[in-house]
């Protein structure tokens, strides 16, 4: 027998559990600030410009290197802030950035550099 396939009935609702307190969540939280404000602007051969080659191009679009990756970054951490709000346009701009340029790039099925990463790093 098989395990009965879940649905998206079964899942649970998401929980956030807090690992660090006092200083050293006080210095986690700055350092993950510093990272975000550094990956505000990334080098240009992570998210190239869209007159590059289409294959600089699919590496800006792929979770292993690219926009996805930055997104779903920024998602988590806005998610993990107090207030909440703070980076959103980031998410929206490397989503942006992720739809147009599955438009112009190609990319194979896989996970890190494919397709498929991309998509699930959107869901």
């Amino acid at each position: 027998m098989r395990p009965a396939k879940p649905s998206s009935f079964d899942r649970k609702p998401e929980t956030w559990e807090i690992l660090l307190t006092g200083g050293d969540a006080d210095r986690a939280q700055q350092a993950i600030e510093e990272i975000a404000r550094a990956l505000a602007k990334p080098p240009v051969a992570w998210i190239p410009e869209f007159d590059a080659e289409p294959f600089r191009i699919a590496r800006g679009v792929s979770l292993g290197s690219g926009a996805p990756s930055l997104a779903l970054f920024y998602a988590y951490y806005d998610k993990s802030l107090p207030a909440g709000g703070a980076w959103v346009g980031q998410v929206t701009r490397y989503l942006d950035y992720t739809a147009a340029g599955l438009e112009v790039a190609v990319l194979d099925s896989g996970f890190m550099y494919g397709i498929c990463g991309v998509l699930w790093a959107l869901h």
